[in-house]
C-alpha cells in the first residue's frame, strides 16, 4: 500500500506546476523519450519530481527558467520577482477573438496612473468559464493594450501580454505561485503600477509581474470580459500585496523553548517521510523580533533537480516597496563551473550590497532529494549558519538586525517545519 501511495504522490508532484507546461515540452518530439525516462527513474527510485524539474533536466528554453528570478547581477532577490521574473517568453498570445467573448465591464474614466496606484478588481468566475480577460487599454486609434491578463481555467495558467497596432506581443506565462482561480468562485485581483512594471496579485497573493511595454501614463481605460459581478476600484496603496480576506500574507512562527523539544521535532521529521508540506513561497512572522540569542530552524527537503532557493530575513512581508533585508541566503546548484555556491548579501540603501560567496563540494551539503535541518543563529555581531549541525557560513551584520520580523523562503524546497528557539 505504501508503494502505491508514494507512486500517487510522485504523479501529483509531476503535475504540481500544471499539465499545460508539460504539453509545451511534449510539442518538441526530441523531449518525449527524455521525459519518459526521467519520470520512470523517479518512480523506480521512489522520489518526486515536478514538471519544472523535468523542464530543467530536458534542457529546454521554457518559461520555467523565468521562475528562477535571477537579478541582473546574478542575485536572487525580491526585486527580481517583479523586474526580471519573466525575461524569457517563447509564444505569441492566442486570445479568443473579441466576437466570441462578452464585455462585462468597461470604463474610460480613470485617475491618472502613478506608482502606487492599484486596480482592485472583484468578480465571480462563471461555472462554464474557459477563460476571461482584463485589459488595460490606451486611448488611441488602435486601442493598444498595455496589459492583457488572461486566466485560462483548463490549463491552470494566467497569460500576460500586450497588443500594439492589433498585433500581440510575446506571452509571459510562468509563475512560482500556484493557480488560484476556480469556476463558480469569487476572486480579487490587484494590479499595482510601479516604475518598472505591473505587479499582479490574485486573492491577496503576489502571482506575477509584467514589465512596461508602453508608458503607463498613457493607460486610460480598463476592459473586462467573460466574468460576472464585476466591481473595479482605483486605490492608492503604500504596500503590496494588498491584504484580502482570502489570504494571510504570513503565518506566526512556532516558538520552540527547550533543546529536548527541538531534538524530538528534528528526529521525528528526518525519520518519518511526510507529504504535508508548508505552502511556498513561505512567509513567516516572528512573534518577537529576531535578535541576538535566537535561532531560526528550517526543516525540509531539497527537490530532486534543484536550481536554487533563497531565505531572507527582512523587516516586513511586503514586496513593494522593497523590504530591508539584513540577511539574504541563496543556495545555487551547479551554476558556477558545475559547483554549488552559497551566497550571502544584504539589501540596504535601495540596492543589493556586495555579496559573499563560498563554493562547496561537500556531498552532504543540500543533497538533492534529501532532508535537511538548517538553522541560523543570531549573535551579537553576526549570523552563524548551520546545516545538519555543521557550521557552513558566517555573516557580519551590515544593517541593524533588530529590524527583522519576517522570514521569506522560496525556491526548490519542500518545507516541513519552520520554528524559532530562544537561547536566553
Amino acid at each position: 500500500m505504501a508503494n502505491h501511495l508514494d507512486s500517487g504522490r510522485i504523479v501529483l508532484d509531476i503535475f504540481e506546476s500544471g499539465i499545460y507546461y508539460l504539453l509545451q515540452l511534449l510539442e518538441q518530439p526530441e523531449n518525449i523519450s527524455q521525459i519518459l525516462l526521467i519520470v520512470g527513474q523517479s518512480i523506480m527510485s521512489n522520489t518526486s519530481i515536478s514538471s519544472a524539474e523535468i523542464a530543467y533536466q530536458t534542457d529546454t528554453e521554457s518559461e520555467f527558467d523565468g521562475n528562477r528570478m535571477l537579478s541582473r547581477d546574478g542575485d536572487v532577490s525580491m526585486t527580481s520577482q517583479y523586474n526580471n521574473e519573466f525575461d524569457k517568453s517563447t509564444t505569441t498570445s492566442t486570445s479568443l477573438p473579441e466576437r466570441f467573448s462578452e464585455i462585462t465591464f468597461s470604463s474610460n474614466c480613470m485617475q491618472e496612473l502613478t506608482p502606487g496606484m492599484c486596480f482592485e478588481i472583484k468578480g465571480n468566475v462563471p461555472r462554464t468559464c474557459e477563460r476571461f480577460s482584463i485589459n488595460l487599454v490606451l486611448n488611441n486609434t488602435h486601442r493598444d493594450i498595455a496589459l492583457h491578463l488572461n486566466p485560462r481555467m483548463p490549463q491552470n495558467c494566467v497569460v500576460r501580454n500586450s497588443k500594439h497596432k492589433k498585433r500581440w506581443g510575446k506571452e509571459e506565462i510562468a509563475s512560482s505561485v500556484p493557480f488560484d482561480l476556480h469556476r463558480g468562485s469569487d476572486f480579487i485581483i490587484h494590479i499595482l503600477v510601479t516604475e518598472e512594471g505591473f505587479l499582479i496579485a490574485i486573492n491577496g497573493k503576489h502571482f506575477a509581474s509584467f514589465g512596461h511595454r508602453f508608458p503607463y501614463q498613457k493607460v486610460k481605460g480598463i476592459e473586462i470580459r467573460d466574468v460576472t459581478d464585476v466591481e473595479v476600484d482605483q486605490i492608492k496603496v503604500l504596500e503590496y500585496p494588498v491584504p484580502t480576506p482570502m489570504y494571510k500574507p504570513s503565518c506566526l512562527i512556532f516558538q520552540m523553548m527547550t533543546k529536548e523539544e527541538l531534538q524530538t521535532a528534528v528526529n521525528d521529521i528526518l525519520q518519518n517521510s511526510s507529504t504535508d508540506f508548508l505552502s511556498m513561497p513561505y512567509y513567516g512572522r516572528f512573534e518577537e523580533r529576531f535578535t541576538s540569542g535566537k535561532e531560526l530552524h528550517i526543516l525540509g527537503r531539497v527537490k530532486i533537480l534543484p536550481h536554487s532557493f533563497f531565505i531572507n530575513l527582512q523587516d516586513s512581508s511586503r514586496i513593494w516597496p522593497h523590504p530591508n533585508i539584513p540577511l539574504h541566503l541563496n543556495s545555487r546548484f551547479g551554476q558556477v563551473n558545475k559547483k554549488n555556491v552559497i551566497i550571502r548579501n544584504s539589501w540596504l540603501n535601495g540596492k543589493w550590497d556586495e555579496e559573499e560567496r563560498c563554493f562547496t563540494q561537500d556531498p552532504n551539503c543540500f543533497v538533492p532529494g534529501s532532508w535537511f535541518h538548517l538553522y541560523i543563529a543570531c549573535h551579537d555581531e553576526d549570523y552563524q549558519i548551520y546545516l545538519n549541525d555543521m557550521l557552513i557560513a558566517e555573516y557580519q551584520f551590515r544593517i541593524n538586525p533588530n529590524i527583522v520580523n519576517t522570514v521569506v523562503i522560496q525556491g526548490d524546497l519542500r518545507l516541513e517545519r519552520v520554528f524559532c528557539r530562544s537561547l536566553r
